[in-house]
């Protein structure tokens, strides 16, 4: 600017959640020494300036963010980075985004990502993202407290009684998507809630951002920046729940069709995620699905 003001950019708006936003913005490097203050300033209308509501950041380094709190659920606000240096102050430009809303289906709150299926906000046995929820058996719709091939409803590894493609493992269905009786998601919340198949799971995993947080996996969308939370609440395996908080293991309605001993899950741990395969008798997570 030609009164020495300094220049700033507003960069992007993300993990936005029903209270909260993440803000990006961009300081001239060459102009970090003089700056007396930065941030971004917001507002339910458009233009905001620093006389509406505001967060202010100590700009260190030319990229910052900061997080916008304490927004009202389902709401359109206008938000623009800010800097000050002794000449004056600059605006970025505007960003427009709205906070989620609390939406139910079938008395169940979901989160639409953007993809061919809406995604529950949390494991089915508990209301809240950040709680483990229960332990399923693949196929099977009850807790129990041994998750051993010993318990399994279905056989075991050399004697499977359904869901079998392979003559080795036991009787032969050629089944290898649960139907609804064996889905635990369809039988305890009902209606046309069910499991992820392996291909929606895949889905989530290619079209989304995942980072790393303290209970576990924030998981926001490419599409249209809306998230869900998957905690890492270990898995279990005879009767002891195995590294909770250090890793997960979330179902599809798929078993491993040459492998049917096997099924597909989501498997989170400290390095990461990927597209994995367990035992069908683990007691793993579910996080219900259902179509738009």
């Amino acid at each position: 600017f030609a009164n020495g003001a300094p220049i700033v950019y507003t960069r992007s708006v993300s993990d936005i959640t029903y209270t909260t936003a993440r803000v990006s913005a961009l300081l001239k490097e060459n102009q970090l020494e003089s700056i007396t203050q930065a941030g971004f300033c917001y507002s339910k209308s458009p233009i905001p300036t620093v006389e509406d509501d505001k967060v202010v950041h100590t700009a260190t380094s030319g990229a910052f963010s900061s997080y916008l709190n304490d927004l009202e659920e389902g709401t359109t606000y206008y938000v623009r980075a800010y800097a000050m240096n002794v000449n004056g102050i600059s605006y970025g430009r505007e960003m427009c985004f709205t906070t989620d809303m609390h939406t139910y289906h079938e008395g169940h709150e979901y989160i639409d990502l953007g993809l061919s299926v809406k995604w529950a906000t949390a494991n089915l046995g508990e209301s809240l993202p950040e709680k483990y929820g229960d332990y399923y058996a693949w196929g099977e719709t009850k807790t129990k407290t041994d998750y051993s091939w010993s318990t399994y409803q279905y056989g075991d590894s050399k004697n499977l009684t359904k869901y079998n493609s392979v003559s080795t493992f036991g009787k032969v269905d050629k089944k290898n998507m649960l139907e609804n009786i064996d889905d635990a998601a369809n039988v305890v919340w009902g209606g046309d809630w069910r499991m992820p198949t392996s291909k929606e799971l895949n889905e989530l995993y290619k079209n989304c951002k995942w980072t790393r947080e303290a209970q576990g996996y924030r998981v926001t969308s490419s599409i249209n920046g809306k998230s869900i939370f998957l905690a890492m609440g270990g898995c279990m395996t005879g009767t002891t729940i195995f590294k909770p908080g250090e890793q997960a293991y979330y179902w599809t309605n798929n078993c491993v069709e040459d492998e049917s001993t096997m099924a597909y899950v989501l498997y989170l741990n400290d390095q990461g995620y990927k597209y994995y395969t367990c035992p069908r008798y683990y007691g793993c997570f579910i996080r219900p699905v259902y179509p738009k």
